[in-house]
């Protein structure tokens, strides 16, 4: 039972001591980075206060930061 919890840890270390190789960061092109923002809405802190930021095909955004009142305006890559 030793052994084989021994064999179990060793496995799980060995792939786990791989997986931040397979989260380097990517180079994006313009259209990929469009692709991925229009339509969808993200997340973040920005100087310590949550926001939502939506980001509209059309080109125009919504910034809306927790407890604060939302800014429109527009975006492009």
């Amino acid at each position: 039972m030793k052994r084989r919890f021994l064999l179990v840890t060793i496995a799980a270390v060995t792939v786990t001591t791989g997986l931040p190789a397979l989260a380097a960061p990517t180079r994006l092109s313009a259209s990929e980075i469009e692709a991925l923002l229009a339509g969808n809405t993200i997340s973040g802190t920005w100087s310590g206060t949550p926001y939502r930021q939506y980001f509209a095909t059309d080109g125009t955004t919504l910034y809306v930061p927790d407890g604060g009142e939302g800014d429109e305006g527009e975006w492009r890559v």
